[in-house]
This record gives structure tokens, C-alpha cells and sequence, in this order.
């Protein structure tokens, strides 16, 4: 294992059947040093925050026998959006995430082509992909999934909403608006019901209700959940018992802070096969290209 001594960056290998740690203090250390582990035919996951740039090392490493082009049809993903729009109830907001700038298809010109066939929310993965969609002249909201502290800065700057599902970046985003001069800075709250990745869990909501409740820097513009299986029949029952936990901590959250805001669980598997899920959004994602949404 490689790993970062600056942060939890690493990049994972294995040479010979046994693991070798080295360590670094510098992805450009590293990059000095690569030659020497003679990488042959390996598989190897290359995994950080932003601030480390490993994509540099993740092009050194890339093998490249031939280019290879890729053409999005903006006509047929116009169709696809437009086809799961009709799924919705009329109230129903659609959010559409175009993380890792619209999964390599052109993160500009896809929220272009979303923003004019009105789309209500767009979700990124990280701030830079939200700047270069504001810079485009794309107006309408945009979620951050992962709003690393060193961006709260452009994050404020470009009117991205942060997506907050610890105490310590919510305390961190806190101080961040308060020092700022701001008020009212539209948050996304994520609550874990069953991925276990990331969010507040379900023990946790009376304490951030309270933390949440008069609080004037920072308002709750969505409660939201991710599913874990919504694609798999064998498991729709555990994805409607994430359904209604979802739905238990946003109404808790709703009696203690006194005031409303989206809540939104279901995502492109979901809002075909779960009309039931809609809430008050969606969060359509691949199936915008047109996979994994079947009924």
C-alpha cells in the first residue's frame, strides 16, 4: 500500500502475492519514485481527495494501446430525460447528477441541454465540476455530494449547495457562512439508512435537529438518502424499509427546525420501478443514458 502521509490518500498494490507499504509526503514524491515498482498487468485502485491530484499518477499508470473516441447524442439524451420525466408526478422536482462531469460525456454541455429542457436540480460529485458548470452560464441549483473544506470558498463564491452529513462539516460549513457575513446558505442534510457510506444515522437525528433548529446561517434545503439495491428485486423490501426511515428522520427534522424543505430518496432504478419513492424529488443519474432503469 502507498499511502499519502499528508491525508487518506493512497494507492493500493500488491507485488507478489504480499503487501509492500511505502510511504510518501508528496503525490510529485511518488511520481519520482514509480519506476521502481516495476507495475506489470496489475489492477490498482487509485483513491483520494482532490487537493492530492492523483490523477496524475492514474495517467501514468493508464495503459494505452489505441485512442479511443466517445460521441454523446444529445438528441437521445434529451429522450431519455424527457422519458423519466413522464414517470413523475407533476410536483415531483427532478434532480439530475452529472458527477464526474456527466460521467465523461462533456459535464457543460449535457447541464446546457438539462437546464433548457428544465431541469430542477443538477448534483456533482465535487465543487470544481459545479465552478466549470456555473462558468458555463448554468443558473440552476447544484448539489455538492463531497464539499471538501479547502472548497467552502468557491463553493460560496459559484452559489453551489453543500451536501452535509457529519457533525464536523456541518459545524465546519457553519463557521465557514458565519465568517463569510452570510445567512440562510441553502445545505443538502444526507441521512444513512442502509448504504453505510456516508451520512447522519438515524440515532443521530434528534441531535442535529437541535443543532439545526434557529439556525440562521444555515438553511435545509433538502433531507435525502441514498438506496442501496433499488435495482434488485430480491431486495426491494430492504430498499422500502430505507424508504420509510428516510421518510421518519425528515419528519422529526421537520417538527423540530419548523419549516419545510425537499426530501428525495429515489434514484434512476427507483423511479421506475418505485412511484411509491418520488417524495418531492428524484436523482437521476446512468439512466439518463439510458441503463439500468428498467422496470
Amino acid at each position: 500500500m502507498e499511502k499519502n502521509a499528508i491525508g487518506d490518500a493512497f494507492v493500493d498494490h500488491c507485488q507478489k502475492g504480499k503487501d509492500r507499504p511505502s510511504f510518501f509526503l508528496t503525490t510529485a514524491d511518488f511520481i519520482q519514485h514509480l519506476h521502481s515498482f516495476g507495475f506489470r498487468d496489475e489492477a490498482i485502485l487509485v483513491k483520494g481527495g482532490r487537493v492530492f491530484e492523483f490523477e496524475q499518477i492514474a495517467s501514468l499508470l493508464e495503459q494505452k494501446a489505441h485512442q479511443t473516441i466517445l460521441e454523446i447524442n444529445l438528441n437521445a439524451i434529451a429522450h431519455n430525460f424527457k422519458t423519466f420525466q413522464q414517470l413523475l408526478q407533476p410536483s415531483t422536482k427532478m434532480m439530475v447528477m452529472v458527477k464526474a462531469f456527466a460521467y465523461g460525456s462533456g459535464g457543460t454541455e449535457v447541464a446546457g441541454l438539462l437546464q433548457y429542457h428544465k431541469a430542477d436540480y443538477l448534483g456533482v460529485a465535487y465543487a470544481d465540476e459545479g465552478v466549470e458548470i456555473r462558468r458555463a452560464g448554468i443558473s440552476i441549483p447544484i448539489m455538492v455530494l463531497n464539499p471538501e473544506p479547502s472548497a467552502f470558498d468557491v463553493i460560496t463564491e459559484h452559489l453551489l449547495e453543500p451536501d452535509l452529513f457529519s457533525f464536523e462539516q456541518l459545524d465546519a460549513f457553519g463557521k465557514h457562512i458565519q465568517n463569510s457575513g452570510l445567512k440562510h446558505y441553502p445545505v443538502h442534510i444526507e441521512i444513512e439508512t442502509g448504504m453505510n457510506r456516508l451520512g447522519f444515522a438515524i440515532t443521530d437525528v434528534p441531535a442535529l435537529a437541535q443543532q439545526l433548529k434557529n439556525n440562521s446561517f444555515l438553511k435545509v434545503q433538502s433531507v435525502f438518502s441514498h438506496l442501496a439495491a433499488s435495482e434488485d428485486a430480491v431486495e426491494d423490501a430492504f430498499t422500502l424499509h430505507q424508504y420509510e426511515l428516510l421518510k421518519e428522520a425528515a419528519s422529526l427534522l421537520k417538527a423540530e427546525i419548523g419549516y419545510d424543505f425537499l426530501t428525495h430518496i429515489a434514484n434512476s432504478s427507483a423511479i421506475a420501478r418505485f412511484p411509491k419513492l418520488q417524495l418531492d424529488m428524484v436523482r437521476l443519474g446512468i439512466g439518463l443514458y439510458g441503463i439500468g432503469a428498467k422496470k
